[in-house]
């Protein structure tokens, strides 16, 4: 989601190349920061109990800097973009846990930063919640960071829960809006049934219209085309964003549960959440001008989806961790009006394995190697409509397709100056599109309260194997290879 901060109109990319108008981001902020009132991290907050009932457990606030550089910049492909080659960052970050009158309790976790490359300002609001305990049961309400799978968590591709997709190699996954109700059956046995009368999708960057073209200052945007093929003619693409209305956003709704069995260190879970696709589909009117030029309005879609899935999960402290995720994604159908372009999908089957092992240590003090693996069976479809092309105009829903992943988490514990550091290093290679990325971060715990990031990504193609894919993640962002310095202090 983002803001923009010179008055002009705003439109912000969610998830695939999705605008937001202004109104929505309103809207949004509004509630993130009336629960960060609500839930006691205002002065005069607005509580739904007397405030000396209120005991604040916990609250972290962080002031968050951050620089990037993308080190590929100076490379053709980079620049036709017309991305920042660095990108600095200036924030906050809070972590509120309060407990309100017994039985229940509140909890926030947000960050808000300023893009100074972009000249934006995004919103982060990962949960915000209250929660009580009655007996057997639990209720939850507002946006919760429920574990529906390890699957989703782990490969964040948006199936259940939404992301912040700022940065589309590190998305960061979101709580699903709604109310929660838990109920534990037995000793082995529990439920959760899920309702939500509004909708919150992926948010993503933040883009302008200028001189007919969708520009964004994001190396992670991927712009429309700049040329068409119409009636035997390569045309030039005049590109405008046909943003919603919010209300019309918001209002659609969703309902799921979840059944779980655990047995000491295994369990095996079911869901089925049926919901608007975490994800905008665009689709856009073809006109032509004059003969001259062909305009688009880039118009996003809301679709319903239904998603199930089983796991099988281990998780031996100390030991190793071990998970097997089956996932079904049914997208409804859609009809194409006349003279449009519709992006697509198809139903998907989804299988993810993981298996890692902890080496010298357990839990944070552990090092921790594991391999993973990532299927996706359908999914993938071209454009829709009588000016659709054999591939497509709009970023993949998919990221990946069938990909491995190999990786390495190392605390370090006072070998250099005496401070703790971790590392967390890790390659995934997509077998399907050729594509593979490489990830490094390294934190350094300088004080109690100053924490050091560094942080390196590499991304690229290894191979053509996905040169006739319809949409390929790697080769999308071939030059978007980083590094970055980040600098957090809790106060």
């Amino acid at each position: 989601m983002a803001l923009k901060t010179d008055g002009k109109d705003s439109k912000g990319l969610v998830g695939v190349s999705i605008p937001r108008d202004l109104k929505a981001i309103r809207i949004l902020l509004g509630v993130f920061l009336f629960s960060g009132s609500l839930f006691g991290y205002g002065q005069e907050a607005i509580t739904l109990v007397p405030k000396d009932s209120l005991k604040l457990k916990s609250s972290i606030t962080h002031l968050d800097l951050s620089h990037i550089t993308y080190i590929s910049s100076d490379e053709l492909f980079f620049k036709s973009r017309n991305a920042s080659e660095t990108l600095s960052t200036i924030g906050l970050s809070l972590e509120d846990k309060i407990s309100l009158r017994d039985p229940c309790s509140s909890t926030v976790n947000g960050t808000a930063f300023y893009s100074i490359g972009e000249s934006r300002a995004y919103v982060n609001p990962r949960w915000a919640y209250i929660g009580c305990s009655i007996g057997d049961s639990v209720m939850e309400l507002g946006r919760v960071p429920h574990n529906w799978s390890f699957s989703d968590q782990f490969w964040l591709q948006g199936y259940q829960t939404p992301r912040f997709m700022w940065d589309r190699s590190r998305p960061i996954n979101q709580g699903l809006t709604g109310i929660y109700i838990h109920r534990s059956i037995s000793d082995h046995w529990s439920v959760t049934g899920f309702l939500t009368p509004f909708y919150v999708p992926d948010f993503g960057t933040s883009v302008d219209e200028e001189d007919g073209r969708i520009v964004s200052n994001n190396p992670w945007f991927r712009p429309p085309p700049k040329e068409m093929q119409l009636f035997g003619k390569t045309l030039p693409v005049r590109a405008k964003v046909n943003a919603p209305d919010a209300e019309d956003v918001v209002r659609h709704g969703g309902v799921g549960g979840q059944i779980r069995w655990m047995y000491r260190e295994s369990y095996v879970q079911a869901g089925v959440l049926y919901k608007p696709m975490n994800q905008f589909l665009l689709s856009t009117p073809v006109h032509l001008q004059d003969s001259t030029y062909v305009e688009i309005d880039i118009t996003p879609t809301v679709r319903y989806h239904t998603v199930s899935w089983m796991e099988w999960g281990r998780d031996r402290w100390g030991v190793d961790k071990a998970f097997i995720t089956l996932t079904l994604d049914d997208p409804e159908s859609a009809d194409v009006r006349e003279g449009w372009i519709l992006q697509d999908v198809k139903p998907a089957t989804n299988l993810s394995l993981y298996y890692g092992r902890d080496w010298k240590g357990a839990g944070k003090e552990a090092t921790h190697i594991y391999g993973a693996y990532y299927r996706l069976l359908g999914g993938v479809s071209k454009d829709i409509g009588e000016f659709a092309s054999s591939t497509s105009y709009f970023e993949s829903r998919y990221i990946l397709r069938n990909a491995v992943r190999l990786g390495v988490q190392q605390p370090i514990y006072g070998r250099w100056w005496n401070k703790d550091w971790q590392s967390d290093v890790a390659v995934t290679y997509d077998i399907t599109l050729g594509g593979a990325m490489f990830t490094s971060q390294v934190d350094l715990n300088w004080t109690e309260n100053l924490k050091f990031s560094f942080i390196g990504d590499l991304i690229g193609i290894i191979n053509d194997n996905g040169a006739d894919e319809i949409s390929n993640f790697f080769a999308d962002y071939r030059t978007n290879d980083k590094i970055q310095l980040r600098m957090s202090y809790v106060y």
